[in-house]
Parts: C-alpha cells; structure tokens; sequence
C-alpha cells in the first residue's frame, strides 16, 4: 500500500487541525518565550545601552536588543522603541534597521497593515546592496507573514520566493528555514495541500 497516496485526502479531512499546527509553528518562528539566560542577557544589553558612553555605543547597544525582538512583549517592545528613536536619524541604514522593529511591534499588536505598510516603506527606499543584509531580510519576512494573516497568500507567496532568494544569496540559513515554513503556510491558506508539504 503507498502511504503517501493517501496524504491528500488525509489533509483534506484533517485540513483544520494542519491548519493550527502551521500556525502554532509560525508563533514559535516569530514569538519564542524567554528563557531564563534571554532575560539575562537582555538586561545586560539593556544595561549597556543605558550606559553607553557615547552615541555610536547607544546605537549600537540599542540594536543588539532587537536579537531578542520576538521574545519580547508588546508593551516592552514599544517601550524600547520609544525610547530608541532620538538615537537614529532619518534616511541612514541605521534608522531602517531601527524602524525595522516597527513590524514587529505592529504585528504583534494585531495591526497587520501598519506592518506591511511599515515593511513597504523600509525596503522601498533600502540600497540593492543591503537587502540581503539581515534587517531588511527580517523585514521582508514580517511583510510576508502579514500578507498571510490578511489572507493575501498569492502576495505573500510572492514576497515569500523573493526572501528565500536573498537569503540563499546572504547564506542566511536561519531565514531560508524560516521561509520554507511561511510558504507552506501560505499554500495551506490557499487549499493547496500538496504544495504545503513539499515546502514545509
């Protein structure tokens, strides 16, 4: 008996339960609960951040945090940005990679099209050069899981292909898994089972 004929109909019927296992994937991909040696290590950056001696120390003590981005809540990530923006001046690569945390925050605050809209606007005006950079891949990222959270997957698959291509470039293997993931999401959205599990 081939076992794998009978995936189709198997996701077919059980299409709601794949469904929220993609799902819950995609919120430990872009949401991972602190550990206790994160927390650690974030109060030290936020400790060295606090007490830069200068401002390219600040600057670059302040996008350390955003290693730890996903792990952390809305109202602490908000607080951060709050107080990140005298720190950057608009139009370098180090305000994009500040405002980058703006996806994010947006995201997780349920405001999907400020996100994408946000994403939009960064990479928009980003050099050739930097997009495959990790900023502005991240970026990219969270433009493509906000497409799928409006239920726009044909965009979001899309932008998903142009991310997979600029990590490959950048050898980014953390985010060419990431996008394998969102694109088996994406086909999933879309019915397109047997497309889900050859990307997933």
């Amino acid at each position: 008996m081939n076992t794998y004929g009978h995936w189709p109909s198997f996701l077919h019927r059980y299409r709601q339960h794949f469904r929220c296992c993609l799902v819950l994937c995609l919120y430990l991909l872009c949401s991972t609960p602190l550990t206790h040696a994160q927390t650690r290590q974030i109060r030290q950056i936020d400790s060295l951040f606090r007490h830069a001696p200068d401002l390219a120390s600040k600057q670059k003590n302040f996008l350390q945090l955003y290693d730890h981005i996903n792990s952390m809540s809305v109202e602490k990530l908000g607080n951060y940005l709050q107080e990140g923006k005298p720190l950057f001046v608009k139009g370098t690569a180090l305000y994009d990679h500040y405002e980058s945390g703006y996806c994010p925050y947006f995201y997780k605050s349920g405001k999907i099209r400020e996100c994408i809209q946000t994403a939009d606007q960064i990479l928009g005006r980003a050099k050739a050069g930097d997009l495959i950079k990790r900023p502005y891949l991240n970026t990219l990222l969270y433009k493509c899981v906000g497409y799928i959270r409006n239920n726009e997957s044909k965009e979001a698959i899309e932008n998903i292909f142009l991310l997979l291509q600029r990590s490959e470039q950048a050898k980014d293997s953390q985010l060419v898994v990431k996008g394998y993931s969102i694109l088996g999401w994406a086909y999933m959205e879309l019915d397109k089972y047997d497309d889900a599990i050859r990307w997933m």
